[in-house]
């Protein structure tokens, strides 16, 4: 599995997330997942899998996130934008729910993204590791 690691100023630290990124006007979610997947991991995707989408802090702000399971990666890179530095590590899908326990990973759209695969999808996720 791939996920990146980006400083996040807030958070003071270069955290370590699934791809993700902003829908340009006009853009359909999909066509985001593929381009942010992309530019982040320098992969593309033969099979684009929407898992869910959920409201990042409903409370103060208007983001809504749409989720995506990629299939079937090979390379295939567009360039990073200018103002980001994106560091790709694989990781063994088996390690995702230490990665969360032990704060890891710890940003709530990866968190929220990956345990929707793990606990909602699990026979597409198992189909995908035996292709």
């Amino acid at each position: 599995m791939l996920l990146v690691r980006q400083w996040r100023h807030p958070a003071q630290d270069a955290l370590l997330e699934v791809p993700a990124g902003t829908l340009n006007d006009g853009e359909e979610p999909a066509a985001t997942a593929a381009r942010e997947l992309r530019e982040e991991t320098g992969h593309t995707a033969d099979r684009l899998v929407g898992i869910g989408a959920f409201w990042v802090a409903p409370g103060w702000c208007t983001e809504y996130m749409y989720a995506y399971m990629a299939t079937g990666l090979r390379p295939d890179p567009l360039p990073q934008d200018v103002d980001e530095d994106v560091k790709l590590e694989e990781t063994a899908l088996e390690r995702v729910p230490e990665l969360i326990k032990s704060g890891a990973i710890r940003d709530a759209k990866s968190i929220a993204s990956l345990m929707m695969v793990l606990q909602l999808y699990p026979e597409e996720l198992a189909a995908t590791l035996e292709r």
